[in-house]
């Protein structure tokens, strides 16, 4: 996890009152409810209040967020989870591009935590291409597709958005060099049979997290700030290895570590994010078609509170702890041997749902705005708004848990179920608040 700091004192661990005590009803009503100006204020001041959580996490010694806190009865520890930045920086970018004056002081922390990963957590692999590494046990490096799409698709983005604001040349050219490298790296998985990580000390591997939606919309982001029609060509490569996938696994269970697929709410998002993607750059329907039976495949599995299950296996035995999706309200976690995919059995965090639903957003749009997407869609608002820590008393203001903070109601417990907050749950839940009142709203 890294070094652990505590960074100030507080009294007790306070239980958010205010509006947590709402609950999920009150704002899926509110989403209904034909008030759209009040329903914008809320949504705004919502990403506002994510927007100071995460810079609260930022550390001045790391020149980073730290973006992982646990609310403890005798103070708040921040943890240095090193990758979380990634999933930070694009909401960040998000909410800073949409500000009449952009605050450059926020917008160094931005940079400097985007520069922190790069001289931190990246490793060469060859000539121009670097991959972004997870820290193993006995500090063996292995550089996943997963993390280094993320943090192509980041370089990317601060390269678009510092361009727009007419950022020194100099500058710029540096986020759009490291996005290519991550590309080049991508690029290099997919020839070596889409490998999903490369072993310093070993080579490539097939077994892993499936990250081939992820990869699509890195080297679509690269595409666009190098007009590289190789980078086109692998991205759609990627999107017909996911379709490959889905057939052959009858279902998207793309986490697959020690031969065990299985559904993960951490990576359903971005095959359909990436399948439209696909559609949009080849013209193709077959993709959007593919994006389509995700959605149904994955709505129904939605609980009523708009969260969805953490994870589901490809074999149903392995399921049998929990026989029915209501039953996963009571389980929070079922763990088995340390390190294995079967870890964690339970509900999906707010920024995998925050995700998801984004996804969602972009296949609304993608296919013409039907009305049957809208209900997922607001339920997924609505769990993330009741969720969220909106309590100005609290150290962790604005942010929002890393697990479900419910067992067994609809009305949020803020005890020592949950007490960790994690940044990776802002960034995304930042980045659909902006995308909603965007897209609904107009």
């Amino acid at each position: 996890m890294g070094e652990k700091v505590k960074i100030r004192p507080f009294e007790a661990a306070k239980v958010p009152t205010c509006e947590q005590d709402r609950g999920f009803d009150y704002y899926y009503d509110k989403l209904r409810d034909d008030n759209p100006e009040e329903l914008r204020v809320l949504l705004k001041t919502r990403t506002k209040a994510v927007h100071l959580g995460n810079m609260s996490t930022y550390d001045e010694k790391q020149k980073s967020f730290r973006g992982y806190a646990q609310l403890t009865s005798d103070g708040v520890f921040y943890y240095q989870c090193n990758l979380v930045p990634l999933v930070i920086i694009p909401g960040e970018i998000d909410y800073l591009s949409r500000q009449k004056e952009i605050d450059r002081e926020d917008m160094g922390k931005v940079l400097s935590s985007l520069d922190w990963l790069h001289h931190n957590q990246s490793i060469d692999i060859g000539p121009g291409i670097t991959g972004v590494f997870e820290n193993q046990e006995g500090g063996n490096k292995q550089a996943w597709v997963k993390y280094s799409a993320e943090k192509a698709i980041a370089e990317a983005r601060i390269y678009q958005f510092l361009t727009r604001m007419t950022w020194p040349d100099q500058e710029t050219k540096l986020y759009k060099e490291r996005a290519i490298s991550h590309a080049e790296f991508l690029a290099e998985a997919a020839e070596h049979s889409f490998a999903v990580k490369y072993d310093a000390a070993g080579g490539w591997i097939n077994n892993g997290w499936l990250s081939y939606g992820r990869a699509v919309r890195a080297l679509n982001e690269v595409f666009k700030i190098t007009n590289d029609n190789r980078y086109r060509e692998f991205a759609i490569k990627y999107g017909d290895k996911l379709i490959e996938t889905l057939i052959d696994l009858n279902g998207p269970y793309f986490r697959n570590e020690e031969g065990v697929p299985c559904f993960d709410s951490d990576i359903i998002a971005d095959p359909i994010k990436g399948l439209i993607q696909c559609h949009n750059l080849s013209g193709d329907k077959q993709y959007l078609y593919e994006a389509m039976k995700l959605k149904e495949w994955l709505i129904v599995k939605q609980l009523k509170d708009g969260a969805y299950p953490l994870r589901i296996f490809q074999d149903p035995e392995l399921n049998k702890a929990t026989p029915r999706l209501e039953q996963l309200r009571t389980i929070l976690e079922g763990r088995t041997e340390s390190g294995s995919a079967l870890n964690l059995v339970g509900i999906a965090s707010p920024g995998d749902v925050a995700n998801i639903t984004i996804s969602l957003i972009e296949l609304w749009e993608a296919t013409g705005k039907p009305s049957d997407i809208i209900p997922p869609i607001n339920k997924g608002l609505a769990y993330c708004l009741y969720t969220q820590n909106m309590d100005k008393t609290s150290p962790v203001f604005g942010l929002s848990p890393s697990w479900r903070p419910t067992i067994g109601k609809l009305s949020p417990s803020w005890s020592s179920v949950d007490s960790t907050y994690s940044g990776d749950q802002g960034g995304l839940i930042e980045q659909m608040y902006l995308m909603y009142i965007d897209k609904l709203f107009g």
